[in-house]
Protein backbone atom coordinates (compact mmCIF):
# COMPACT_ATOMS: atom_id res chain seq x y z
CA UNK A 1 0.00 0.00 0.00
CA UNK A 2 1.19 3.12 -1.19
CA UNK A 3 1.52 6.29 1.67
CA UNK A 4 -0.93 8.44 -0.31
CA UNK A 5 -3.43 5.03 -0.49
CA UNK A 6 -2.91 4.66 3.29
CA UNK A 7 -3.32 7.79 4.19
CA UNK A 8 -6.88 7.67 2.20
CA UNK A 9 -7.93 4.68 3.72
CA UNK A 10 -7.42 6.28 7.71
CA UNK A 11 -9.14 9.58 6.67
CA UNK A 12 -11.80 7.51 5.38
CA UNK A 13 -12.01 5.66 8.47
CA UNK A 14 -12.26 8.49 10.75
CA UNK A 15 -14.94 9.82 8.63
CA UNK A 16 -12.61 13.20 8.00
CA UNK A 17 -12.83 15.40 5.02
CA UNK A 18 -9.66 16.86 3.13
CA UNK A 19 -9.36 19.82 5.06
CA UNK A 20 -10.13 18.11 8.35
CA UNK A 21 -7.23 15.82 8.07
CA UNK A 22 -4.47 17.88 6.88
CA UNK A 23 -5.38 20.02 9.91
CA UNK A 24 -3.35 23.15 8.81
CA UNK A 25 -0.13 20.68 8.83
CA UNK A 26 -0.01 21.10 5.05
CA UNK A 27 -2.80 22.77 2.28
CA UNK A 28 -5.51 20.65 0.86
CA UNK A 29 -4.70 20.90 -2.42
CA UNK A 30 -0.76 19.51 -1.78
CA UNK A 31 -2.80 16.23 0.52
CA UNK A 32 -5.15 15.88 -2.33
CA UNK A 33 -2.55 15.49 -5.01
CA UNK A 34 -0.51 12.94 -1.99
CA UNK A 35 -3.21 10.57 -1.59
CA UNK A 36 -3.38 9.90 -5.45
CA UNK A 37 0.21 9.90 -5.09
CA UNK A 38 1.17 12.67 -7.28
CA UNK A 39 3.22 14.43 -4.63
CA UNK A 40 5.59 13.69 -2.22
CA UNK A 41 5.27 14.11 1.33
CA UNK A 42 8.01 14.83 3.95
CA UNK A 43 7.58 11.60 7.28
CA UNK A 44 7.54 14.83 9.79
CA UNK A 45 4.51 16.22 7.55
CA UNK A 46 2.57 12.30 7.98
CA UNK A 47 3.90 12.16 11.65
CA UNK A 48 2.02 15.15 12.01
CA UNK A 49 -1.18 14.68 10.69
CA UNK A 50 -1.25 11.34 12.37
CA UNK A 51 -0.94 12.50 15.50
CA UNK A 52 -3.00 15.30 14.97
CA UNK A 53 -6.06 12.71 14.30
CA UNK A 54 -4.82 10.12 16.93
CA UNK A 55 -3.84 7.60 14.90
CA UNK A 56 -1.37 4.95 15.76
CA UNK A 57 1.82 5.88 13.73
CA UNK A 58 2.92 2.06 14.21
CA UNK A 59 0.21 0.22 12.61
CA UNK A 60 0.45 2.92 9.36
CA UNK A 61 4.13 2.11 9.16
CA UNK A 62 2.92 -1.46 8.83
CA UNK A 63 0.85 -0.49 6.22
CA UNK A 64 2.94 0.76 4.10
CA UNK A 65 6.40 -0.86 4.81
CA UNK A 66 5.71 -3.98 2.55
CA UNK A 67 5.58 -0.95 -0.34
CA UNK A 68 9.11 0.73 0.72
CA UNK A 69 10.98 -1.72 2.39
CA UNK A 70 11.95 -3.29 -1.15
CA UNK A 71 13.02 0.47 -2.51
CA UNK A 72 16.56 1.40 -0.71
CA UNK A 73 16.54 4.85 -2.06
CA UNK A 74 13.19 5.33 -0.08
CA UNK A 75 13.71 6.46 3.62
CA UNK A 76 10.12 7.64 4.00
CA UNK A 77 9.98 3.79 6.71
CA UNK A 78 13.40 4.63 8.23
CA UNK A 79 12.66 8.45 9.14
CA UNK A 80 9.30 8.00 9.97
CA UNK A 81 10.40 5.40 12.63
CA UNK A 82 13.37 7.74 13.55
CA UNK A 83 11.08 10.72 14.12
CA UNK A 84 8.49 8.36 16.23
CA UNK A 85 11.31 7.29 17.99
CA UNK A 86 12.42 10.57 18.91
CA UNK A 87 9.20 12.08 20.23
CA UNK A 88 9.42 8.86 22.61
CA UNK A 89 12.78 9.61 23.42
CA UNK A 90 13.47 5.92 22.87
CA UNK A 91 17.60 6.10 23.31
CA UNK A 92 17.80 2.29 22.01
CA UNK A 93 15.59 2.96 18.88
CA UNK A 94 17.02 5.99 17.68
CA UNK A 95 20.77 4.84 18.03
CA UNK A 96 19.58 1.41 15.71
CA UNK A 97 17.77 3.40 13.60
CA UNK A 98 20.23 6.28 12.87
CA UNK A 99 22.90 3.26 12.27
CA UNK A 100 20.76 2.05 9.61
CA UNK A 101 20.36 5.58 8.23
CA UNK A 102 24.02 6.07 7.44
CA UNK A 103 24.38 2.26 6.06
CA UNK A 104 21.82 3.69 3.85
CA UNK A 105 21.22 5.46 0.70
CA UNK A 106 19.88 8.36 2.43
CA UNK A 107 20.36 11.52 1.56
CA UNK A 108 23.33 13.61 3.01
CA UNK A 109 20.27 15.74 5.01
CA UNK A 110 18.74 12.78 6.19
CA UNK A 111 21.79 11.47 7.26
CA UNK A 112 22.54 14.59 9.36
CA UNK A 113 19.16 15.23 10.38
CA UNK A 114 19.65 11.70 11.77
CA UNK A 115 23.02 12.31 13.90
CA UNK A 116 21.19 15.29 15.56
CA UNK A 117 18.47 12.78 16.65
CA UNK A 118 20.63 10.76 18.03
CA UNK A 119 22.07 13.63 19.80
CA UNK A 120 19.23 15.21 20.79
CA UNK A 121 18.03 12.15 22.91
CA UNK A 122 21.12 10.92 24.16
CA UNK A 123 22.37 14.27 25.43
CA UNK A 124 25.78 14.18 23.36
CA UNK A 125 25.36 17.51 21.19
CA UNK A 126 28.68 18.87 22.64
CA UNK A 127 29.86 15.56 21.11
CA UNK A 128 29.04 16.55 17.59
CA UNK A 129 32.68 17.34 15.95
CA UNK A 130 32.72 20.72 14.15
CA UNK A 131 32.24 19.54 10.62
CA UNK A 132 29.39 17.95 11.24
CA UNK A 133 27.77 20.86 13.28
CA UNK A 134 28.33 23.29 10.28
CA UNK A 135 26.97 20.85 8.18
CA UNK A 136 23.53 20.59 10.79
CA UNK A 137 23.20 24.30 10.71
CA UNK A 138 23.14 24.37 6.98
CA UNK A 139 20.90 22.03 6.54
CA UNK A 140 18.58 23.11 9.48
CA UNK A 141 18.40 26.31 8.33
CA UNK A 142 18.69 26.47 4.33
CA UNK A 143 14.69 26.67 4.06
CA UNK A 144 13.34 30.40 4.41
CA UNK A 145 10.33 28.47 5.40
CA UNK A 146 12.03 26.94 8.76
CA UNK A 147 10.37 28.59 11.27
CA UNK A 148 7.74 27.07 10.00
CA UNK A 149 8.97 23.58 10.35
CA UNK A 150 7.99 22.08 13.86
CA UNK A 151 10.30 18.95 13.41
CA UNK A 152 13.32 22.06 12.29
CA UNK A 153 12.10 24.19 15.97
CA UNK A 154 12.36 21.24 18.36
CA UNK A 155 15.81 20.10 16.90
CA UNK A 156 16.81 23.83 17.16
CA UNK A 157 15.34 23.99 20.67
CA UNK A 158 17.49 20.89 22.10
CA UNK A 159 20.96 21.72 20.22
CA UNK A 160 21.71 25.59 21.06
CA UNK A 161 24.74 24.41 22.35
CA UNK A 162 26.66 23.86 19.06
CA UNK A 163 25.33 27.75 17.95
CA UNK A 164 27.58 30.69 18.39
CA UNK A 165 26.18 33.67 20.90
CA UNK A 166 25.46 35.88 17.37
CA UNK A 167 23.79 32.52 15.62
CA UNK A 168 21.59 32.25 18.26
CA UNK A 169 20.64 36.15 18.62
CA UNK A 170 19.93 35.79 14.97
CA UNK A 171 17.73 32.72 15.13
CA UNK A 172 15.96 34.17 17.58
CA UNK A 173 15.06 37.49 16.79
CA UNK A 174 13.77 35.42 13.20
CA UNK A 175 11.59 33.33 15.86
CA UNK A 176 9.97 36.42 17.59
CA UNK A 177 9.59 38.32 14.25
CA UNK A 178 7.52 35.36 13.33
CA UNK A 179 5.55 34.55 15.62
CA UNK A 180 5.22 37.77 18.04
CA UNK A 181 2.10 39.47 15.73
CA UNK A 182 -0.21 35.92 16.21
CA UNK A 183 1.18 33.71 18.82
CA UNK A 184 -2.10 33.44 20.39
CA UNK A 185 -3.28 32.11 17.60
CA UNK A 186 -1.19 29.15 17.30
CA UNK A 187 -2.18 25.98 18.44
CA UNK A 188 -1.19 25.00 22.16
CA UNK A 189 1.45 22.40 21.17
CA UNK A 190 3.11 25.00 18.54
CA UNK A 191 2.78 27.77 21.41
CA UNK A 192 4.46 25.63 24.06
CA UNK A 193 7.43 24.27 21.53
CA UNK A 194 8.10 28.40 20.90
CA UNK A 195 8.26 29.06 24.05
CA UNK A 196 10.18 26.33 25.18
CA UNK A 197 12.71 27.41 22.30
CA UNK A 198 13.26 30.53 24.43
CA UNK A 199 13.59 29.68 28.02
CA UNK A 200 16.12 27.36 26.48
CA UNK A 201 18.19 30.40 24.79
CA UNK A 202 18.00 32.29 28.07
CA UNK A 203 19.06 29.64 29.92
CA UNK A 204 22.29 29.10 27.53
CA UNK A 205 22.80 32.78 27.65
CA UNK A 206 22.23 32.37 31.47
CA UNK A 207 25.32 29.72 31.77
CA UNK A 208 27.38 31.30 29.30
CA UNK A 209 26.65 34.88 31.70
CA UNK A 210 25.92 36.52 28.11
CA UNK A 211 23.42 39.57 28.76
CA UNK A 212 23.31 40.84 25.28
CA UNK A 213 19.84 39.68 23.87
CA UNK A 214 16.61 40.53 22.68
CA UNK A 215 14.74 42.26 25.42
CA UNK A 216 11.31 41.47 23.63
CA UNK A 217 11.66 37.62 24.72
CA UNK A 218 10.55 38.65 28.15
CA UNK A 219 7.53 40.26 26.88
CA UNK A 220 6.86 37.34 24.58
CA UNK A 221 7.60 34.35 27.34
CA UNK A 222 5.70 36.69 30.14
CA UNK A 223 2.53 37.15 27.83
CA UNK A 224 1.82 33.36 27.19
CA UNK A 225 -1.58 31.73 28.04
CA UNK A 226 -2.37 31.98 31.57
CA UNK A 227 -2.69 28.07 32.61
CA UNK A 228 -0.74 25.52 34.34
CA UNK A 229 0.98 24.28 31.21
CA UNK A 230 2.88 27.65 31.30
CA UNK A 231 3.27 28.79 34.59
CA UNK A 232 7.09 27.02 35.32
CA UNK A 233 7.77 28.47 32.02
CA UNK A 234 6.75 32.11 33.15
CA UNK A 235 8.67 31.42 36.47
CA UNK A 236 11.76 30.45 34.71
CA UNK A 237 11.40 33.53 32.39
CA UNK A 238 10.46 36.27 35.70
CA UNK A 239 13.30 34.63 37.33
CA UNK A 240 16.06 35.03 34.72
CA UNK A 241 15.07 38.73 34.19
CA UNK A 242 15.39 39.31 37.77
CA UNK A 243 18.91 38.06 37.31
CA UNK A 244 19.57 39.65 34.66
CA UNK A 245 18.72 42.95 36.02
CA UNK A 246 20.51 42.19 38.89
CA UNK A 247 23.90 41.00 37.31
CA UNK A 248 23.80 44.10 35.32
CA UNK A 249 24.34 45.86 38.68
CA UNK A 250 26.53 44.02 40.64
CA UNK A 251 28.64 42.36 37.92
CA UNK A 252 28.30 39.11 40.12
CA UNK A 253 28.79 35.64 38.63
CA UNK A 254 25.77 32.95 39.39
CA UNK A 255 27.21 29.13 41.25
CA UNK A 256 25.49 26.41 42.78
CA UNK A 257 27.67 24.65 45.16
CA UNK A 258 30.34 26.42 44.14
CA UNK A 259 30.58 25.49 40.71
CA UNK A 260 28.62 26.89 37.36
CA UNK A 261 25.24 25.90 36.87
CA UNK A 262 25.22 23.04 34.39
CA UNK A 263 21.99 20.70 33.31
CA UNK A 264 23.56 17.61 34.93
CA UNK A 265 23.25 19.17 38.40
CA UNK A 266 19.69 19.24 37.86
CA UNK A 267 15.78 16.80 36.62
CA UNK A 268 13.28 17.69 35.44
CA UNK A 269 10.11 16.52 36.32
CA UNK A 270 6.96 17.43 33.69
CA UNK A 271 3.29 17.96 34.80
CA UNK A 272 2.12 14.57 32.25
CA UNK A 273 3.80 11.58 33.36
CA UNK A 274 5.72 10.11 30.12
CA UNK A 275 5.66 6.45 30.22
CA UNK A 276 6.32 4.32 27.26
CA UNK A 277 5.32 0.77 26.39
CA UNK A 278 8.09 -1.81 28.05
CA UNK A 279 9.14 -2.93 31.28
CA UNK A 280 9.18 -0.51 34.46
CA UNK A 281 12.87 -1.23 34.06
CA UNK A 282 13.25 0.42 30.63
CA UNK A 283 10.82 3.37 32.17
CA UNK A 284 13.55 3.63 34.83
CA UNK A 285 17.02 3.40 33.20
CA UNK A 286 15.99 5.17 29.75
CA UNK A 287 19.12 2.95 27.89
CA UNK A 288 21.60 4.05 31.12
CA UNK A 289 22.70 0.81 33.09
CA UNK A 290 21.23 0.44 36.92
CA UNK A 291 21.79 -2.42 38.97
CA UNK A 292 18.52 -4.05 39.82
CA UNK A 293 18.95 -3.08 43.40
CA UNK A 294 19.64 0.58 42.79
CA UNK A 295 16.15 0.53 41.13
CA UNK A 296 14.53 -1.67 43.54
CA UNK A 297 15.70 1.19 45.94
CA UNK A 298 14.12 4.13 43.98
CA UNK A 299 11.14 2.25 43.82
CA UNK A 300 10.76 1.75 47.77
CA UNK A 301 11.56 5.62 48.16
CA UNK A 302 9.05 6.28 45.86
CA UNK A 303 6.40 4.32 47.88
CA UNK A 304 6.02 1.97 44.82
CA UNK A 305 7.70 -1.31 46.26
CA UNK A 306 4.33 -2.85 47.64
CA UNK A 307 2.49 -1.68 44.50
CA UNK A 308 3.84 -3.04 41.77
CA UNK A 309 3.82 -6.93 42.39
CA UNK A 310 6.26 -9.75 43.03
CA UNK A 311 8.75 -8.96 40.06
CA UNK A 312 8.40 -4.97 39.28
CA UNK A 313 10.98 -4.26 37.77
CA UNK A 314 9.56 -6.71 34.81
CA UNK A 315 5.84 -5.84 34.66
CA UNK A 316 4.88 -4.28 31.44
CA UNK A 317 3.53 -1.02 30.77
CA UNK A 318 1.22 -0.78 28.81
CA UNK A 319 0.24 2.17 26.00
CA UNK A 320 -2.67 3.15 27.45
CA UNK A 321 -1.33 2.93 31.48
CA UNK A 322 -4.85 2.01 32.27
CA UNK A 323 -3.48 -0.67 35.12
CA UNK A 324 -1.51 2.33 36.75
CA UNK A 325 -3.41 4.98 38.78
CA UNK A 326 -2.27 8.73 38.26
CA UNK A 327 -0.39 8.86 41.45
CA UNK A 328 1.90 5.71 40.38
CA UNK A 329 2.40 7.32 36.90
CA UNK A 330 3.89 9.90 38.28
CA UNK A 331 5.79 8.54 41.20
CA UNK A 332 7.02 6.28 38.69
CA UNK A 333 8.61 9.39 36.98
CA UNK A 334 9.79 10.76 40.70
CA UNK A 335 11.58 7.37 41.00
CA UNK A 336 13.65 7.42 37.64
CA UNK A 337 14.46 11.51 38.75
CA UNK A 338 15.97 10.26 42.49
CA UNK A 339 17.35 7.28 40.42
CA UNK A 340 19.54 10.25 38.49
CA UNK A 341 20.85 11.57 42.08
CA UNK A 342 20.81 14.90 41.04
CA UNK A 343 21.21 17.98 43.79
CA UNK A 344 18.56 19.86 42.09
CA UNK A 345 14.81 18.52 41.11
CA UNK A 346 12.67 20.81 39.38
CA UNK A 347 8.89 20.55 39.61
CA UNK A 348 6.10 21.51 37.03
CA UNK A 349 2.99 21.36 37.75
CA UNK A 350 3.29 17.40 38.92
CA UNK A 351 0.02 17.09 41.17
CA UNK A 352 -2.09 19.38 38.58
CA UNK A 353 -3.93 16.26 37.83
CA UNK A 354 -4.02 14.43 41.10
CA UNK A 355 -6.54 14.82 44.29
CA UNK A 356 -5.22 16.56 47.54
CA UNK A 357 -4.24 13.24 49.14
CA UNK A 358 -2.23 11.79 46.05
CA UNK A 359 -0.60 15.63 45.92
CA UNK A 360 0.21 15.85 49.36
CA UNK A 361 1.84 11.94 49.59
CA UNK A 362 3.89 12.64 46.40
CA UNK A 363 4.98 16.06 47.90
CA UNK A 364 6.43 13.99 50.85
CA UNK A 365 8.19 11.17 49.11
CA UNK A 366 9.89 14.88 47.40
CA UNK A 367 10.37 17.02 50.27
CA UNK A 368 11.85 14.25 52.37
CA UNK A 369 15.02 14.05 49.49
CA UNK A 370 18.33 15.40 50.90
CA UNK A 371 17.79 17.86 47.27
CA UNK A 372 17.27 21.35 46.54
CA UNK A 373 13.73 21.60 45.66
CA UNK A 374 11.95 24.38 42.75
CA UNK A 375 8.63 23.44 42.50
CA UNK A 376 6.36 25.44 40.46
CA UNK A 377 2.63 25.02 41.14
CA UNK A 378 -0.86 26.65 41.31
CA UNK A 379 -2.24 24.91 44.22
CA UNK A 380 0.55 24.10 47.41
CA UNK A 381 -0.05 22.49 50.53
CA UNK A 382 1.28 25.50 52.66
CA UNK A 383 1.31 23.51 55.85
CA UNK A 384 3.88 21.45 54.17
CA UNK A 385 6.59 24.02 53.19
CA UNK A 386 6.54 25.01 56.49
CA UNK A 387 7.09 21.67 57.67
CA UNK A 388 10.20 21.31 55.86
CA UNK A 389 11.19 24.67 55.48
CA UNK A 390 10.62 26.02 51.96
CA UNK A 391 10.50 29.23 51.23
CA UNK A 392 7.24 29.98 48.86
CA UNK A 393 6.98 32.94 45.99
CA UNK A 394 3.94 34.04 44.01
CA UNK A 395 4.36 35.70 41.20
CA UNK A 396 1.78 39.53 40.56
CA UNK A 397 2.39 41.96 38.33
CA UNK A 398 5.25 39.91 36.71
CA UNK A 399 7.24 40.14 39.57
CA UNK A 400 8.37 37.25 42.44
CA UNK A 401 6.95 38.28 45.81
CA UNK A 402 8.22 36.30 49.04
CA UNK A 403 4.83 34.80 50.31
CA UNK A 404 6.09 34.90 53.89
Amino acid sequence: MTIGEALKKERKYHGLTQAEMVAGVITTAHYSKIERDKHDISAYDIFEILTKNNINLVDFIKEIEDTYQSTPENQINLNLRLIHAFYQSDQKSVRILNKEIQESAATKEEKLRAILIEANVTHTIDQIPGKVRKEIKRILFENDDWVDDKLTLRLFCNSMLIFSHNELNFYINEIIDKYSAHFDQEDFHHQKLIASICVNFLYVNCINNNLDFDSRIFHYLINCPRCQNFSFIKFCTITIKQWRVKIRQTHGTIKIGGEDPSPVQSVYIPQTPWLFQGTIKDNLCLGESFTDQQLLQVLSEAGLADELGKDPLNRIIHPEQEDLSGGQRQRLVIARALLRDRPIILLDEITAALDEKNSDDIREILYNTPKTIIESAHHINFDLTKKYGFESWMIEDHHLVNNK
